[in-house]
């Protein structure tokens, strides 16, 4: 989740039930995760927040890696 959208739920708490401000987060980050594990292959792993962060930032990066990986 960026900050900017962390910033808005924290200055609009007051107008969230907690119970269901909690499954908007859960759900929301679980169809980020979902969809980032499904494009880099990566179903069955956990993906941590520092991961996902990692990896969106280095997705242009990960055949380059590959590639080397490979010829070793």
């Amino acid at each position: 989740m960026n900050h900017w959208g962390y910033k808005f739920l924290l200055q609009h708490q007051m107008y969230f039930r907690r119970q269901s401000l909690l499954k908007l987060l859960v759900l929301a980050n679980q169809q980020l995760v979902n969809f980032y594990m499904e494009s880099m292959g990566r179903r069955n792993q956990y993906l941590s927040h520092f991961d996902f962060v990692f990896y969106q930032s280095k997705l242009h990066q990960e055949p380059q890696l590959n590639r080397q990986k490979k010829k070793r």
